[in-house]
Parts: structure tokens; C-alpha cells; sequence
């Protein structure tokens, strides 16, 4: 399945990552939806993360690169994720760039969003 966006709430884009890797393709591919929807200046993006099983350094890094390019533009970013993502991220001492939830309720409630 490929990455999909749409819009969760008036305002708030979600975009779901395809299952696996977030390696090579797999980063253009999400890192470009991304974009796509910072692009449209939303309150919220929602990237729900909880099909990828792994995480490589690239994807690592257009994780960082679209969190600075959220925080540039003053869009919320949270990211909906499994374990193994989260231990990615803790393990390079990221914690505190990301907004992590388990749920997509979880994680627009972080964004004030009512449930």
C-alpha cells in the first residue's frame, strides 16, 4: 500500500506511512506527502507511522527535516508509531523533537483537537 493523506479534521492532515521500511524509496515517497501537506499550511499534520516495522538513518533524517520544517512554519507534527519507531528515535536521542503518540486520538488530542 502506498503513503495516503486525508484530511482527519477540519485543518489536520494525516499522512499514513506504507508498511516496512522507512529506507530509500519509502523516505521520497512519505518525505514528499509531507511536503505536500505542509505545503497546504495546515494546523496539524498527523503522520501515522504504525505500519513501518523499521526505521533506517535516512528516514531518520526526513523525520528531523520535516519536524524543523513544521516548527519553521508553526504546524503541529505528531507522530502516530510502533515501538520499533519509538526506540528508533530514543536511540539517536530524539525524543524531544517528536510529538509520539501510540493512537491517532492520542495524537490529535496533543494537537487540541477535540476526540
Amino acid at each position: 500500500m502506498p503513503v495516503r493523506t486525508d484530511d482527519i479534521r477540519p485543518g489536520i492532515v494525516r499522512v499514513r506511512a506504507a508498511a516496512g521500511t522507512l529506507g530509500s524509496f519509502a523516505v521520497a515517497e512519505l518525505g514528499s506527502a509531507v511536503d505536500a501537506a505542509l505545503a497546504r499550511r495546515p494546523w496539524g499534520i498527523v503522520a501515522d507511522l504504525r505500519p513501518l516495522d523499521a526505521i533506517t538513518p535516512a528516514g531518520m533524517a526526513m523525520l528531523v527535516r520535516v519536524a524543523v520544517a513544521a516548527g519553521e512554519l508553526d504546524v503541529g507534527l505528531s507522530l502516530v508509531c510502533a515501538d520499533a519507531v519509538r526506540s528508533a528515535v530514543a536511540q539517536v536521542d530524539l525524543t524531544e523533537l517528536f510529538d509520539l503518540h501510540h493512537d491517532v486520538d492520542a495524537a490529535l488530542a496533543a494537537l487540541r483537537v477535540v476526540v
